[in-house]
Parts: C-alpha cells; structure tokens; sequence
C-alpha cells in the first residue's frame, strides 16, 4: 500500500462550523480507513458504557480503537448528515447513501441507523 494519505469529498461542506472540524476529520478518517483496509462494512454500536466501532474485512469484524463515549452523538449526527437523513428522527430506522471521494476513488456507501437502547447505531 502506497504512505499517500487518503482524503474524503463528499459535496457541500458550507454551513459547517469550525468547532465541527475534529468530528469531520474523524468520521472522514473513520470511511478512508475502511476503504484502506478494504471493508465492506462500517459497524458504529453504543453500547453501555463505550462507543464500539467495527469494520467487516474478508467476513470478519475486527474492532478498532474506539472513540469516547461523549462523541457518540456527534459522530452519528454528521453521519446523518451526510447520508441526509433526518436529524430529528430518533425512534425508526432510516436508511440514506453517502457519494464520496476517497483519494482517486468514487464510492457509495449504504447508511442504516437503527434506534437501540444506547442510542443510534449506523
């Protein structure tokens, strides 16, 4: 694998505050990783007391190191909103895509948020 870093486009980021950035950053390095490690699937999973984070590689979920629990809404509120999803649906599931550009690739990824008991999973 080339050292070259991969960076995420997905549209319009006006409106966005600079307080925002650190979750932007996250969530994007969260996607680019994945497309690095070339899995197929994101699990994002409030549990209890922690944040768990999974990706799907060859079958197989491998957790990664876990964000604190306090970032848990925000990491799933910029999810959603670039899914574009509603932000204010909390009780049913909803499903969205996310275009975006990951170094020279073109990806579409299928989003689901369930409600749990923890909070929204994604």
């Amino acid at each position: 694998m080339s050292n070259e870093k991969a960076t995420l486009a997905t549209g319009d980021e006006s409106g966005v505050k600079e307080s925002d950035a650190p979750i932007i950053r996250y969530v994007h390095m969260l996607i680019s990783e994945a497309v690095k490690r070339r899995a197929s699937d994101i699990h994002l999973e409030p549990l209890e007391k922690r944040f768990r984070i999974r990706y799907r590689i060859d079958g197989v979920l491998l957790e990664v190191e876990n964000p604190p629990k306090r970032l848990q809404p925000p990491i799933i509120s910029r999810l959603k909103l670039m899914a574009n999803v509603s932000l204010a649906e909390k009780r049913v599931p909803q499903d969205g895509r996310i275009q975006a550009k990951v170094g020279p690739k073109e990806i579409d990824l299928r989003v689901s948020v369930l409600p749990t008991v923890y909070g929204r999973a994604s």
